[in-house]
């Protein structure tokens, strides 16, 4: 919560692409500004083009599990995963069921 108000533009408790892009950043996850874009549309409830706390949370939680099975799998040369659908199916199944860690909500 503590991170959507901080990082919230006009004290509007809730955050725009820009903002989890910096956001993302921070936390070590290399995502374009774009794929930011695409996320805050697609974990958007509201549709105001912006995402509310419980939005924030579910998004984070979402690339934060991805992220971590990524950097499993990846080429630490290049930073690169080459795999197929089954493999791509895995990675996300593993997603699904990992618990939320490393997340505060104050």
């Amino acid at each position: 919560k503590a991170v959507v108000s901080t990082q919230s533009t006009g004290n509007t408790g809730s955050i725009g692409a820009s903002q989890l892009y910096k956001t993302l950043q921070e936390c070590g996850c290399g995502v374009t500004l774009q794929m930011c874009k695409k996320l805050v549309k697609c974990y958007d409830t509201r549709h105001s083009g912006r995402l509310a706390f419980d939005d924030y949370m579910r998004c984070c939680v979402a690339v934060q599990s991805l992220h971590k099975g990524f950097t499993r799998y990846q080429d630490p040369s290049d930073h690169t995963l080459t795999t197929d659908l089954e493999g791509l199916l895995l990675l996300v199944l593993q997603a699904r069921r990992r618990p939320v860690t490393n997340l505060t909500v104050d």
